[in-house]
């Protein structure tokens, strides 16, 4: 096998495990939202999500629903095999239908959740993640919300040196 050939076959891999990073983050930042957002005010929503697509209310509950419609061609791949005789052909869209819902209590978020066709190759709820990426930016940079603890640092004090 030489060299060419080889890089032909591990390319399509080296690229779907640099997809994969990507996916995470957005993965993450769609589950990071249920939480990062509880205690979130309307004018919270309002600064990072922007204004909703629809309103509901009942009684001393609010919901907000934010809808994405996404028609992009998503990830195709196609590789030769068996020395170019036969090839293979893997496609992924990313086409559907997210409706971000956040529910106020009292005027604060007490609920985040995904609805529609919303999972993509990326992983699940991903396609709503235009609309939280914001959020949980905005989470982090004016510490509103819930956010998760960062990772704790070992205290040097504490640490306990190794007998040889």
């Amino acid at each position: 096998m030489t060299s060419c050939s080889a890089l032909r076959i591990l390319a399509p891999f080296c690229l779907l495990s640099f997809a994969g990073c990507a996916a995470l983050t957005e993965f993450n930042d769609v589950e990071i939202a249920r939480s990062a957002m509880l205690g979130f005010t309307e004018q919270d929503v309002r600064m990072c999500a922007g204004f909703p697509s629809r309103t509901a209310e009942e009684g001393d509950m609010t919901i907000w629903s934010y809808e994405i419609d996404n028609r992009s061609a998503g990830v195709s791949l196609s590789a030769p095999i068996l020395f170019g005789a036969a090839s293979t052909n893997l496609s992924l869209p990313s086409t559907g239908t997210c409706r971000a819902q956040f529910r106020f209590v009292d005027g604060r978020v007490d609920r985040v959740s995904y609805a529609g066709n919303n999972d993509t190759a990326r992983g699940r709820d991903t396609l709503c993640t235009p609309v939280i990426k914001g959020c949980v930016a905005y989470a982090k940079r004016f510490g509103k919300g819930k956010l998760p603890p960062p990772p704790a640092e070992a205290d040097p004090a504490q640490v306990q040196p190794v007998k040889p």
